[in-house]
């Protein structure tokens, strides 16, 4: 495992903690190519980026599938430079970033159109374009927070798909200023960088991750089962020998096994496995 930093096209993307701004781990795809942040339900991020084109560029940003509403601008005298990116809002000649929000959510078909996808990761795309300068200068005006997150996609545990996706924080980032930009328009695409996240049990479902030890596992996804109830299983004894590589019997023991199958909700069945879990209390 490495920090998450995926970084192509001369340009760098992290996914970070809102407050220690340390980014998160990241996993490589089965596909070798796609990169998965591992962050939990409840972990507010922003996005920290880099550029080391030597030319000047524009990035646009969507998460899920939704265009964060405002793109920004890298210049080849910043290489490397450190910017902290979420939900842009422009005040009284200050700019502000509010923090996205990781949130364990239930998808709910409505009526109408959704971006949705049937998927517990949710996806970041950061689009990197060449910027041409078509000279002259304007002022900001005010500008607010439209970016709301999935529409069709609601907290809690609603009948549905289970998924994590992003919603809006509290963290904010601010920095002051006049508020002058340059007349410019986006050139030709250069790139896309794609960054997927999900929990931790997400990423073992989706193959990402190697699954855990079978009790860990339980402990894991139904962690108010094993921790707020009394077990009440009984053990099954089977006979055990331990034999000589030329078959021998060197010992013969019976142990104790026990059947957690039971403490699988009937909703989790794309986690559920095809035999009962047996566990070995030796």
């Amino acid at each position: 495992m490495s920090n998450a930093m995926v970084q192509r096209h001369d340009f760098v993307v992290e996914m970070v903690d809102a407050q220690t701004r340390q980014p998160f781990k990241e996993h490589p795809g089965r596909n070798g190519y796609d990169s998965y942040v591992e962050v939990e339900p409840g972990v507010e991020y922003f996005l920290k980026l880099k550029s080391y084109y030597k030319k000047l560029i524009i990035t646009t940003f969507e998460v899920d599938g939704k265009d964060l509403g405002y793109r920004n601008s890298f210049s080849p005298g910043n290489l490397g430079k450190d910017k902290i990116k979420g939900l842009w809002k422009y005040e009284n000649n200050t700019s502000s970033h509010t923090a996205l929000k990781v949130d364990k959510m239930v998808f709910v078909p409505n009526n109408t159109s959704s971006t949705v996808k049937d998927t517990k990761v949710g996806e970041i795309n950061v689009y990197i374009y060449e910027k041409i300068l078509m000279g002259g200068y304007y002022y900001l005006n005010d500008h607010s927070i439209n970016w709301e997150g999935q529409s069709g996609v609601q907290n809690g545990d609603g009948i549905g798909k289970k998924m994590v996706k992003s919603s809006v924080g509290n963290a904010s980032n601010f920095k002051s200023g006049n508020g002058r930009r340059s007349n410019c328009r986006k050139g030709q695409l250069l790139g896309t960088i794609k960054l997927k996240y999900c929990s931790t049990v997400g990423l073992i479902a989706a193959g990402v991750l190697p699954k855990a030890p079978q009790w860990e596992w339980i402990k894991m996804i139904k962690p108010s089962v094993i921790n707020d109830k009394k077990l009440d299983l009984k053990p099954i004894l089977i006979d055990h020998s331990l034999r000589s590589p030329d078959g021998e019997v060197i010992e013969e023991k019976k142990i104790e096994m026990f059947d957690l199958t039971s403490m699988l909700d009937d909703d989790d069945d794309d986690e559920r496995p095809n035999v009962p879990i047996l566990m070995n209390t030796q």
